[in-house]
């Protein structure tokens, strides 16, 4: 029912436009009458190369600021770090260009019966109207099977003409060829990201020759097969009088790797992009759309979420989110936002493809807002919380490669910067892995860019993995060693303080700060959330040693150390302190809640457990506020789930789908929600709203901690009645139910093998017996 974005209007902007892809090709489809524009994008085309940025023997200074916060002198710190130890900045997400199909028609009559959609069921992009009798069709998809954009444009009399032409934001040349037309293209060598102030438009952009810092290269082919006349003229593509046409796009990098050099690798990509379009054009459409939806319905169809609720289906998305404004009685709204957050995590996250960052895969601008790269201290974990949860897991493939290219360049960022061994990572990487702090030296740049606590989040991501999968040869090659690594830094870098606690310092609460004698700083002697992430990382370390069997020695060593860890404090207002001691908040409303990062995503304040804690929390997140960015929304989403208040996590969830103009979304910084293509609005765009909204979705429905499974702990009212399938659940479970009024009418739990659960439904637990495979409990 709510499986369907549909308009009666065309796009007029970037985010109106519908998203597509493959993992690795994006498209933002216009659907325009006259113009058809397609924005495009491949995952691949960064600016820069891999360089060593690490500069050499930074530790002295580490240990210095070290020295300074423990003193409590925390000005002098960060004054150290920020002069010292902030280095270059990541480089950018590049757009690949764009596709314009230039219409011709007989008359100038308006075109009627106009109606673009997306439909979720099977990924594909649809435009019918009629003119003048005609009535025409266009229908766009990207196939992971053959690895190629398609688009079939047809018309009910042989009046189906156009011209199309490709262009570039990057510097390109068209190449005509017999029957294609190709786009031949370079990504910078370095752009300056858009908040280096005295750096103006394309001036940060960078073009270099020398062979090991030329950009990435790429090509992009163009094949049509029609029924009409068809010639390539003045690099353009022509289409007259045809009943049918079509489009084939293809796109290669040479991009050989975070490691490899571009132009030294000499990796072939040109005649791999000539190869997938001549192989994709020798296909007929049915057969092409067909292995499309196949490979794309198998991971969609893995799960759905049907509540009984009002849906205004009659209206079009626009006109519903804009009278959901006002009247929100739409909840079916909301179930769209849930599929359509499920359809950009397949669209986004494939195997063998890049991780997704900010934008997930789309991006139209050159200096993209945060250079639309892969920011670690809440995008990137929060772009695959739901992963696991959805039936989706394979999609985890490009996050794990990432993290292991993170733990290559982590290690000598671990040895020149801290003195240690392991690996670590900062707040931002890019296609190359940067792991070293950025901010260039800049004056207040610590609370963003001094943040070596990446690497340790990231890597517990893959412990959560198993506990949905319980994959041990998983957990034993890919995840342990990682995990082990990521340890071993901070086993070196703690340090005893004069409370005999053993703390990461100095350190910082990722992007807040508190105030010194009317000015804002953000070092301090150490940080809840430090705390918090390396207690989680030890602990999950720990249950992995005796799951495995395995490193005993290392795991008394990290028992030992998690039993100086400093506590959880709650500060004079009742509040979990954000830092290790009361200081005054610069911004009481920050959008960033990562002192509460034990809440969600760990499971160390809990109802239960930790009442003082679970208070403390919520006096937390009412200082904070409902309101914030798109996915600091989302984040409290999870939150106020853990915390059980439904009613208060579902009007966030509501809250989400506050209307942002899509005309302002290079301009407008502020107010978070969603665009009229339901692209989350931090603003500007990113994913991480999409991503985590649909996780805090998930965590009111069912949680699992403790060996726990308990279910409907947070079911809003307008969830009272409805079906679920297919959701996956720690400890290889999986779950069908249906529900009328709060009570359960049936429950299936799939399991991966014979085992004893404890099930939780309206606050009674029971202990489960349950069989590999089906079980039927009611």
């Amino acid at each position: 029912m709510n499986n369907k974005l549909w308009y009666k209007t065309e796009s007029e902007y970037w985010c109106d436009a519908l998203p597509l892809g493959n993992g690795r090709i994006g498209a933002m489809v216009y659907s325009g009458v006259y113009k058809e524009q397609i924005s495009l994008n491949e995952d691949t085309l960064w600016s820069g190369v891999p360089r060593d940025q690490v500069e050499k023997e930074r530790y002295p200074y580490f240990y210095k600021a070290r020295d300074l916060s423990l003193l409590g002198k925390y000005k002098e710190a960060q004054d150290v770090i920020e002069q010292n130890i902030l280095g270059q900045y990541t480089e950018a997400y590049m757009p690949l260009g764009d596709m314009y199909l230039n219409m011709h028609y007989k008359s100038e009559s308006k075109a009627t019966k106009y109606n673009r959609e997306l439909d979720l069921k099977t990924a594909i992009s649809r435009l019918t109207y009629e003119k003048s009798g005609v009535s025409y069709e266009r229908e766009t998809f990207i196939s992971e099977p053959d690895s190629i954009l398609c688009m079939n444009l047809k018309a009910s009399k042989k009046e189906l003409s156009f011209d199309l032409t490709m262009d570039s934001k990057l510097q390109f040349g068209i190449k005509e060829q017999s029957d294609t037309l190709e786009l031949e293209g370079l990504c910078p060598s370095h752009v300056v990201p858009i908040y280096v102030e005295d750096v103006i438009g394309d001036d940060g952009v960078t073009y270099n020759n020398d062979i090991l810092e030329t950009g990435l290269r790429f090509r992009a082919v163009v094949e049509i097969e029609t029924d009409g006349e068809k010639f390539i003229k003045n690099n353009k593509f022509y289409i007259r009088d045809a009943g049918f046409a079509k489009v084939i796009f293809a796109i290669r990098s040479n991009f050989a790797g975070f490691d490899k050099f571009p132009e030294v690798e000499k990796k072939e990509y040109i005649e791999v992009a000539r190869l997938d379009a001549k192989n994709a054009v020798s296909k007929d459409f049915d057969t092409l759309l067909q292995a499309h939806i196949e490979d794309y319905s198998k991971l969609y169809n893995a799960f759905s979420f049907e509540p009984s609720v009002k849906s205004l289906n009659d209206l079009d998305t626009y006109e519903r989110i804009s009278k959901y404004q006002t009247d929100d009685s739409d909840s079916g709204l909301i179930v769209l936002l849930l599929n359509y957050s499920r359809y950009l995590m397949i669209a986004s996250s494939r195997k063998g493809t890049q991780a997704t960052h900010l934008q997930a895969l789309w991006n139209n601008l050159l200096r993209a807002p945060w250079s639309s790269n892969f920011t670690l201290n809440i995008n990137l974990p929060m772009n695959y919380w739901a992963t696991s949860a959805c039936g989706l897991g394979e999609l985890h493939e490009p996050y794990n490669q990432l993290l292991q290219n993170l733990s290559v360049t982590g290690q000598s960022v671990a040895k020149e910067y801290y003195g240690a061994n392991g690996f670590t990572s900062h707040h931002n990487t890019d296609i190359w892995a940067h792991a070293n702090p950025v901010g260039e030296r800049r004056n207040k740049g610590a609370a963003h860019d001094f943040w070596p606590l990446s690497a340790g989040w990231l890597v517990t991501h893959l412990f959560t993995q198993y506990e949905y999968t319980q994959d041990k040869d998983f957990l034993k090659e890919k995840a342990y060693p990682l995990m082990k690594k990521a340890a071993e830094f901070f086993l070196d870098v703690l340090v005893t303080d004069e409370n005999g606690e053993r703390i990461f310092a100095p350190s910082t609460s990722p992007e807040n700060n508190f105030l010194i004698e009317n000015d804002f700083y953000a070092v301090c002697k150490t940080s809840t959330m430090t705390t918090s992430i390396i207690k989680d990382l030890f602990e999950m370390l720990i249950k992995t040693c005796d799951i495995l069997n395995i490193d005993a020695d290392f795991s008394a060593k990290l028992m030992n150390e998690v039993s100086r860890l400093p506590k959880l404090k709650i500060g004079n207002d009742g509040r979990v302190l954000e830092w290790s001691e009361e200081l005054p908040e610069w911004d009481r409303t920050h959008r960033h809640i990562s002192h509460l990062y034990s809440l969600y995503p760990a499971n160390e304040i809990t109802p239960e457990k930790t009442i003082e804690l679970a208070e403390a929390a919520k006096k937390s997140l009412n200082a904070r506020t409902d309101e914030g960015t798109g996915w600091s929304r989302a984040w409290k989403i999870c939150l106020w789930a853990r915390l059980y208040d439904s009613e208060r996590a579902y009007k966030l969830l509501k809250g989400q789908l506050n209307l942002i103009s899509s005309s302002k979304t290079e301009t407008e910084f502020t107010g978070g929600g969603t665009y009229a293509n339901l692209l989350g609005a931090h603003p500007p765009f990113q994913i991480d709203g999409n991503f985590g909204v649909l996780a805090g979705m998930l965590e009111m429905i069912v949680q699992y901690k403790d060996n726990i499974l308990s279910i409907f702990k947070a079911l809003p009212n307008d969830w009272k009645t409805g079906e679920l399938n297919g959701l996956c659940v720690k400890n290889g479970l999986k779950l069908n139910i249906k529900w009328n009024n709060f009570d359960i009418n049936s429950l299936e739990i799939y399991s991966n093998e014979d085992k004893v659960i404890k099930l939780e439904i309206q606050n009674q637990i029971s202990e489960i017996i349950l069989k590999m495979g089906q079980n039927i409990i009611r």
